[in-house]
């Protein structure tokens, strides 16, 4: 009991000073006037007539559309308020109070020096960058049957079109950084540091992001974590029960990074920003009022939007009979975890259906985790991941 105790204390301390970090960047952030960024606005504004709200700049496609709607809004968001402190400021964004608006953290000394199209070349640099790290990383550890998985997920999800993107960027660099950080500290030995980092990257992202496609950064960092507990033939059970606590972690850290945030800028500003965000909450649920919601349209018509993802869907169930027929189940118990986490998204879905459903051009991209774990099952079930077997094989799963 006591060392149940002693593990919770260090995960609240990790989220106190996350917290605690979060209003001192943000009031920082602001204490700086804004009356330069008046004309970077003027001149973003002017793009945007040009480009409109939601280009489609490739294929033609839905799931390659741009947001430029909340770029454009992120861009005004830099503007603060001169009459008021610097902490009123950072806990009072017009409008979209219920969110901590993280991003100005690197928007705002962005857009001192550079303007919008140079911005979007640093972002489109930092996550090419940073994604071909990443995918480097993966080859090296597992070879080509965790990179191709990896490769398929970016390409489906239309990879090439968040890199200029201010507002997917907001959840793509947190991911990739993620995706490294873990594949460089994580070991099956060490017992609270999935957890610790799953607490972080759930509040970082509540931090950081507009309610995008956050769970990604739950879902891929959580798959990759299990295939290296399938190759250092960690035992299913195992992996699964650890899935499940570093999604609860994440899960807590989440939702209490925004809990905080409301009961700050209720506090802080004296608007009521905790009714307005637990009934922003509520829409995004279950909709307006009279508003009709088609539960299972929304997961049907966000699997049809990624690049090829409904044949995988399809090739995956007739890879694993095969291997259940080749005799290989044992391939197919050890994927158990990742299939797991494929249905998150899903879930996700159907929690904030009205979200999903309005804006699934974006939302789809949920799925990316799914992608990449129902990728990998389909050649890990075939062809194994060359487990190095911590005992017998049978202590596998």
């Amino acid at each position: 009991m006591k060392g149940i105790l002693e593990r919770l204390s260090i995960y609240f301390g990790v989220l106190i000073a996350l917290i605690v970090l979060y209003v001192g960047l943000m009031t920082l952030t602001f204490s700086y006037s804004s009356k330069n960024f008046e004309s970077r606005v003027a001149v973003a504004n002017a793009i945007k007539e040009d480009e409109g709200d939601y280009p489609v700049p490739l294929f033609f496609k839905g799931g390659a559309m741009l947001d430029n709607f909340t770029d454009f809004l992120m861009i005004g968001k830099t503007v603060g308020e001169e009459d008021k402190s610097p902490l009123f400021q950072a806990m009072s964004i017009t409008e979209y109070e219920r969110y901590w608006h993280g991003y100005l953290v690197w928007l705002r000394p962005l857009s001192v020096f550079f303007s919008l199209p140079e911005i979007r070349l640093i972002l489109s640099l930092l996550n090419i960058s940073l994604f071909f790290v990443s995918l480097l990383l993966i080859h090296a550890r597992f070879g080509f049957r965790v990179s191709v998985p990896f490769s398929f997920m970016w390409f489906s999800c239309f990879g090439m079109v968040t890199l200029a993107s201010i507002q997917y960027s907001t959840v793509s660099l947190l991911l990739y950084t993620g995706v490294i950080v873990l594949l460089k500290i994580y070991k099956p030995e060490k017992k609270m540091l999935p957890y610790i980092f799953f607490l972080v990257m759930g509040s970082l992202v509540n931090f950081f992001d507009l309610l995008t496609y956050p769970l990604v950064t739950l879902t891929l960092p959580l798959s990759l974590m299990c295939i290296i507990d399938i190759k250092e033939g960690i035992k299913t059970k195992e992996t699964i029960v650890k899935c499940l606590k570093s999604s609860v972690a994440w899960s807590v850290s989440y939702a209490f990074t925004w809990v905080i945030k409301w009961i700050l800028g209720n506090l802080i500003t004296g608007y009521d920003v905790l009714k307005n965000a637990t009934e922003a909450a509520k829409i995004r649920s279950i909709g307006h009022e009279g508003q009709v919601i088609d539960r299972i349209k929304v997961i049907t018509e966000s699997i049809k939007v990624p690049l090829l993802y409904e044949y995988v869907l399809i090739i995956c169930p007739i890879c694993i009979l095969i291997a259940l027929i080749l005799k290989k189940g044992k391939q197919v118990i050890m994927t158990l975890p990742l299939i797991m986490i494929s249905l998150y998204p899903y879930i996700w879905f159907e929690v904030f259906c009205e979200h999903s459903t309005t804006h699934a051009f974006f939302t789809y991209r949920a799925q990316m985790g799914s992608i990449f774990s129902v990728t990998a099952v389909t050649i890990i079930v075939l062809l194994g991941i060359n487990a190095t077997q911590k005992g017998t094989q049978s202590d596998s799963y």
